[in-house]
């Protein structure tokens, strides 16, 4: 998956340094914005996949705003950027 093909965006996140009670992530964003402005607060987590890909690890990661509109986030670990990679408003 190439992620220069999706729209940038710029993500509020945690990276989690020790194990913690509240989350078993390593990588938790929290609220996103896109480059019309628009920014959404992340509600859940639902599902987080790393992935190699050209030598490098992505991460997908399928949330819920608190808009209820749920989206698939990838970070780029090579670049340590974020890309929107889906939106939809019904699942």
């Amino acid at each position: 998956m190439n992620a220069r093909n999706y729209e940038p965006i710029n993500v509020l996140n945690l990276f989690k340094g020790f194990d913690a009670p509240y989350t078993s992530h390593k990588i938790i964003p929290y609220r996103f914005e896109r480059k019309n402005g628009t920014t959404h607060t992340i509600s859940e987590i639902r599902v987080v996949n790393k992935i190699r890909s050209g030598g490098r690890d992505q991460f997908h990661f399928d949330v819920k705003t608190k808009d209820g509109i749920y989206c698939r986030l990838l970070f780029d670990t090579h670049t340590f950027t974020w890309r929107l990679v889906e939106e939809r408003n019904d699942l």
